[in-house]
């Protein structure tokens, strides 16, 4: 009887389980076919199927029939017909796990079964989609780059990188596998992107194409924008340039910038000056104390807790400043303060002092004023013309 024979004859074998082997003597056969052709030539009405012990190692599953007090037997691999086996076997599967593995995920090839094997994937639909999003071979090109590095301790591989809060995390592979899973946990859409966000350490996909949407690379710079009000990299660098990193602190340099251009003021804090009382309203009030408060304790031009912590962390000396380096000050207290206000002749035409209260007064309209600058000329224009005209 030939191999092909002897395998199809196996479909006609009917299987008992068992539970327990008595104390007989053994023979082990040395393949399936011997045993079909063992079990065809015996007669035997039924195949044993033997369960090993799960608490005894040595012991294996086993095909067997009993014939004059003997039993003939063959492993069976975690095979669970003798038919299976031949099967697999003629695939090159050994293990029954594999076979019915392989034929449940529906693989062409032997070549691309083993691959999914070895590669974590949890299924057939998974491993062929990480191959499109081109994540096979993706843990050994991050071990290679020095992406993801060994921990002798676990015997995997971290990767070091920044999560949503803006804190150091680490993500553990050993696999293909878990760097596909990783990557559509964590929302990337190929390899490619994957790759370059874990180089430069974005640990989130949403942040990663956040990050190039706003033109960043830097991991940490990102951060520090985000965190400081800046809606992209040209702005947050552009101010990055002054030492600031702060956005209003920014539009306020820009603000007082002009200012400063306008009236030919050599000091911000001059210019802030001009803009605190250009920004009252008419016939409202303010006294020298709020003036003070306002250039010396605004929010926008001191220090943030992190800049002080490094400041701090850099000088030993006791002298800090809590103002920004781009805050250019003028005056040592209220005194210069008033001195500088009752003399200058563009805020008093802006002001009028209540000696009285102590307090400065708003005019109700402001000629001079940055702001009404362009309607004043605007007025005269349409009078000349007027004038022409008569």
């Amino acid at each position: 009887m030939n191999k092909e024979v002897l395998k199809y004859s196996t479909n006609k074998f009917n299987y008992i389980h068992v539970d327990k082997i008595e104390s007989l003597p053994m023979v082990k056969l040395s393949d399936p076919y011997e045993f079909a052709k063992f079990v065809n030539e015996s007669n035997a009405k039924y195949v044993c199927v033997y369960e090993p012990d799960p608490n005894n190692e040595n012991d294996i599953g086993k095909f067997f029939i009993t014939y004059n007090g003997i039993i003939y037997w063959i492993p069976r691999n975690n095979y669970n017909t003798v038919y299976d086996m031949i099967e697999g076997m003629n695939l090159g599967l050994e293990d029954g796990n594999d076979y019915y593995l392989y034929k449940e995920m529906g693989f062409k090839t032997l070549d691309d079964f083993y691959k999914f094997k070895e590669s974590g994937f949890k299924s057939k639909a998974d491993y062929y989609n990480g191959r499109k999003l081109g994540f096979l071979g993706s843990f050994k090109k991050l071990v290679d780059d020095g992406i993801a590095i060994e921990n002798p301790l676990t015997e995997d591989y971290y990767i070091t990188v920044y999560g949503k809060e803006g804190y150091q995390d680490e993500y553990h592979v050993s696999n293909d596998g878990d760097v596909y899973y990783l990557a559509m946990e964590k929302g990337f859409r190929n390899f490619e992107d994957f790759y370059d966000a874990m180089k430069k350490e974005f640990g989130e996909g949403a942040l990663y194409y956040d990050a190039l949407r706003r033109g960043f690379d830097d991991v940490l710079d990102y951060f520090d924008a985000i965190e400081g009000g800046f809606s992209n990299a040209e702005e947050y660098y552009s101010a990055l340039e002054y030492g600031i990193r702060k956005k209003d602190s920014y539009t306020l340099f820009l603000k007082l910038k002009k200012i400063m251009k306008e009236y030919n003021l050599p000091t911000f804090e001059e210019a802030f000056l001009y803009d605190i009382i250009e920004s009252l309203p008419g016939n409202s009030y303010i006294t020298l104390d709020a003036i003070w408060d306002k250039l010396t304790n605004d929010e926008r031009i001191l220090l943030t807790p992190k800049e002080k912590l490094e400041l701090i962390a850099k000088d030993e000396s006791d002298n800090i400043s809590l103002y920004q380096k781009w805050y250019s000050r003028k005056f040592n207290n209220k005194f210069e303060l008033m001195e500088y206000i009752l003399n200058n002749e563009y805020l008093m035409s802006l002001l009028k002092y209540d000696s009285e209260n102590d307090m400065f007064i708003k005019r109700g309209y402001d000629p001079l004023s940055s702001k009404n600058k362009g309607r004043v000329s605007g007025i005269l224009s349409k009078i000349k013309s007027i004038f022409k005209k008569g």
